[in-house]
C-alpha cells in the first residue's frame, strides 16, 4: 500500500473541518475518520440593535407661528366660492301629483327693505272651484294712507309660513276674507258719498285684492290671526309640496 492511500483520508478531513470552519458548510464525508464532533456547530450572530428614535425638536412660539402661517396659506388656497353665482342652480322636476310650479319657477317678487310686498291690483283672481268665505271685521281707516284700494303686506316667516294682512285705507271698511282653491281674496266694502248732478249719492264700493299660491290651500293650511286692526291670514305649506 504507498503512502498517498494511507494520508488520503487525513487531507480529506482536514479539507473538511476547514470548508466547516470558513463557510459553515458540512460536505458528505467518505471516510470513517471523520465524526461529527469535528464538525462545529454554525455560530448564530445576533440582529443589532435598532437605533433610538431622534428627541422631538421643542416646540416654541416662531415654530407655532410658521404652522399657523402654512394652514392660512393652505386654506385660502383650497377656498370654494359659497355665493349664489358660483354655485349651480337646483332643478327640482315638477311634481306629478299636483301639476303646480316650484318656487324656483316663479317670478321673484318685489323687495322693499327685506320685506315682500304686494301692490294694490283691483282685480279678482280667476280660478275654479267652489269659493269658502273664511271670516268677516271691520277694519278703521288710516287717513294718512290715501288709498281707494286694497293693499296687502305679505311677508314670509320661519316654518314656510305666508303672513298676509290687508292694510287699512282713508276709509273704515269691512273686510271679508274668501279662499277658492289655489287664490285668497280680500273683499274691501266702504260706504262713499259723491257729488252727483242730482246731489250728493251715498254708495258702496267694494275693493277686492287676492293672491294665487302655486299649490291648493285647504283648511289646516290656513290660520287666521288677530292684529291691531283686524285680522291677517298664515299660509302654510303643505306637507307634499317641496
Amino acid at each position: 500500500m504507498s503512502p498517498w492511500e494511507l494520508d488520503h483520508p487525513l487531507d480529506e478531513a482536514r479539507l473538511n473541518r476547514n470548508l466547516a470552519k470558513t463557510t459553515g458548510y458540512v460536505p458528505p464525508s467518505t471516510s470513517s475518520n471523520v465524526t461529527k464532533a469535528e464538525v462545529p456547530a454554525a455560530v448564530s450572530t445576533p440582529a443589532p440593535a435598532p437605533a433610538p428614535a431622534p428627541a422631538p425638536a421643542p416646540v416654541t412660539q416662531s415654530t407655532l407661528a410658521q404652522e399657523r402661517e402654512a394652514l392660512e396659506k393652505l386654506l385660502a388656497e383650497t377656498s370654494i366660492d359659497t355665493t349664489a353665482a358660483a354655485l349651480p342652480s337646483p332643478i327640482v322636476p315638477k311634481s306629478p301629483a299636483h301639476g303646480y310650479l316650484r318656487d324656483h319657477e316663479l317670478p321673484p317678487p318685489p323687495q322693499t327693505h327685506g320685506k315682500v310686498v304686494a301692490t294694490s291690483v283691483a282685480v279678482e283672481p280667476v280660478v275654479e272651484g267652489q269659493e269658502r268665505k273664511v271670516a268677516t271685521w271691520s277694519m278703521k281707516s288710516d287717513q294718512t294712507r290715501g288709498k281707494q284700494a286694497v293693499e296687502l303686506d305679505i311677508t314670509h316667516g320661519p316654518n314656510h309660513l305666508i303672513h298676509i294682512k290687508p292694510l287699512p285705507s282713508q276709509w273704515d271698511e269691512e273686510v271679508t276674507l274668501l279662499i277658492k282653491g289655489p287664490s285668497v281674496k280680500f273683499e274691501c266694502k266702504h260706504v262713499e258719498t259723491v257729488l252727483a248732478p242730482e246731489g250728493r249719492v251715498t254708495e258702496t264700493v267694494t275693493a277686492i285684492q287676492g293672491i294665487t299660491f302655486p299649490f291648493p290651500l285647504n283648511l289646516h293650511e290656513v290660520k287666521l290671526r288677530v292684529e291691531e286692526n283686524g285680522l291677517s291670514l298664515e299660509v302654510k305649506k303643505p306637507s307634499n309640496y317641496e
